[in-house]
């Protein structure tokens, strides 16, 4: 392939991204949470590249620029969580943000990474990385006096 050649894909939040060459490719790879093997990718300068393939699935030549684990192994089972006073577990983070949607799992459930990305201790969903965000307070608004009412 041809490193100069223009890639697009598509992030873990479901944003269309690029063109990026393929060195920024195998850096986001490498270095960004927002890119893992089941977000979809296209060389838009190469005809025999297939439209829209999974970074897990790309053809054979270009697996190189995907060596070596990307930065979150988002797939990997390592999450555990307390249901009926029980751990359960191992399950991957999408299955994780999966039982949060169906309601089989709240905010102030506990969860545990057993790969360590979390602490030694179990926390509150509403902490770790891919949930935080969601639950963020929103700033105070400023005190602004009110009018007169003469």
């Amino acid at each position: 392939f041809n490193s100069k050649d223009r890639w697009y894909y598509v992030d873990t939040k479901q944003r269309r991204m690029g063109p990026v060459d393929a060195d920024r490719l195998r850096e986001l790879w490498k270095t960004s949470e927002d890119l893992d093997d089941y977000c979809v990718i296209w060389n838009m300068d190469d005809d025999d590249f297939p439209a829209w393939v999974r970074i897990k699935d790309a053809p054979t030549t270009y697996k190189q620029l995907f060596v070596g684990p990307c930065y979150r192994e988002p797939h990997k089972q390592t999450w555990h969580y307390i249901d009926q006073n029980e751990s359960q577990g191992p399950i991957t983070i999408s299955e994780l943000r999966q039982k949060y949607w169906q309601s089989k799992l709240s905010r102030d459930d506990l969860v545990w990474d057993s790969a360590g990305t979390t602490s030694e201790n179990w926390v509150r969903l509403e902490t770790i990385a891919p949930f935080a965000s969601r639950f963020r307070k929103p700033k105070p608004l400023p005190n602004v006096p009110l009018p007169d009412s003469d």
